[in-house]
């Protein structure tokens, strides 16, 4: 007889209890710079968690197409595999039906998921793979990030880890937070990488027991010093004046190179994935247009001609985007780059803007959020009115301004 499963995860906050925890740093590391409180829990919607599961899977050096699969397969697999009803995050039991590989690169990929969203409420907004920026023969952590609370000191080092699991109780799930941090974390401390130096570290260790036992995680950062800080960290940025923050154009390259792929736009993926130094295919086109899409209170862009033959979009109910003003910023910067550089991408700087992370959508989705915004801009569309407008972004031009909105645009195929 067949046992009926609990509706799937579509619609629910589910909320995780965060315990918290500091490690000193080594005698011979020091630092001014003071992190942004540690919640001590988070609220997740299921479309945040899938949106940062999949920009942290297409930070991956690997094909656009296997980044849509790995994501949409993900997406599936959770929204299944966890119930809909109630405030808690309730694996079902069925997880354990799957073969050992699978149950571990779903685990991977939610506590990677977890630790982007934890890392993108506390304001940090760009990322990029540890191991595409720092040199290291040892065990490395997964993520630099960098943003508003550390502009100015450097970037912070952060490992993800996750479990589904009969063991991922509170202990278990602590233990493993701490032994990240202390094996792949503290020992980095004050190295350099092409991003910056490495001034803080934090390990996220994410943790749900089926079935239906609900979830909690852990978090370990680098213990603050007790003096002030040099300069204080800038505030958050509004919508309407979003904050300009310096960032290594590397770190940048590929934080973008994620979001642009993620939104559909194969020309300046292509153009990034050369700068992030991996082989890619001659770039058959030097424009890349943009639709604009009006979503709640803000403009966004979604790439439209060329496009990729395989997009994430196509089996998901919403639309990845990115912010338009953060947008137009980066990809004026990227087109002075690309006309102007030498190839110093490790000395160059880009002066980008920020925004307040927007991750939990309102009830009823009222017309004034309809999406969700990363502190970087990217965004996941969840309602949005007719695009009649398009702009196009050239090497030579740089993003220009919006214009009719052509019909039918050909598809690049790869």
């Amino acid at each position: 007889m067949e046992v009926e499963m609990a509706p799937p995860w579509k619609s629910t906050n589910k909320t995780v209890s965060v315990s918290t925890g500091s490690q000193s740093p080594p005698i011979t590391f020091s630092t001014t710079y003071i992190p942004p409180h540690l919640p001590t829990s988070a609220v997740i919607t299921p479309v945040a968690l899938f949106a940062s599961m999949a920009r942290c899977a297409a930070l991956r050096r690997v094909a656009p197409a296997i980044t849509a699969a790995l994501v949409t397969g993900s997406t599936a697999l959770l929204e299944v595999l966890v119930d809909d009803n109630g405030p808690d995050f309730n694996v079902e039991a069925d997880i354990d039906d799957l073969a050992d590989f699978e149950h571990t690169g779903l685990a991977g990929r939610v506590g990677n998921g977890f630790t982007d969203v934890y890392m993108s409420v506390l304001g940090y907004a760009w990322r990029d793979l540890a191991s595409a920026l720092v040199s290291t023969g040892g065990r490395l952590a997964d993520f630099i990030y960098d943003g508003v609370p550390i502009a100015g000191y450097g970037v912070a080092l952060v490992e993800a880890k996750g479990s589904l699991s009969a063991s991922a109780t509170q202990p278990n799930v602590t233990a493993r937070a701490r032994n990240g941090y202390k094996t792949q974390v503290e020992k980095h401390l004050g190295a350099s990488s092409v991003a910056g130096q490495i001034v803080h570290g934090y390990a996220v260790s994410f943790g749900a027991v089926p079935p239906r036992l609900g979830a909690t995680s852990h978090v370990v950062q680098t213990s603050p010093p007790s003096i002030p800080a040099v300069f204080p960290p800038s505030p958050a940025g509004s919508a309407a004046i979003p904050l300009t923050t310096p960032v290594a154009a590397r770190l940048a390259f590929g934080n973008y190179r994620a979001v642009f792929m993620l939104a559909n736009a194969p020309v300046i993926f292509y153009h990034l994935d050369r700068l992030t130094n991996r082989p890619s295919p001659q770039i058959p086109l030097r424009d890349q247009i943009f639709e604009r899409r009006q979503s709640g209170d803000r403009w966004f862009l979604v790439g439209r001609n060329p496009e990729f033959q395989h997009t994430i979009a196509s089996g998901w109910r919403n639309i990845f985007a990115i912010e338009e003003a953060v947008a137009e910023s980066f990809l004026n910067q990227l087109a002075a780059y690309l006309r102007t550089s030498d190839g110093g991408a490790a000395r160059a700087m880009f002066s980008l803007p920020t925004h307040d992370p927007a991750l939990l959508l309102p009830p009823e989705h009222p017309s004034k959020q309809s999406y969700l915004l990363y502190p970087d801009g990217f965004a996941l569309l969840i309602d949005w009115l007719p695009s009649t407008e398009a702009r196009t972004w050239s090497k030579d031009g740089g993003l220009g301004p919006p214009h009719p909105l052509s019909s039918d645009p050909p598809v690049l195929v790869r």
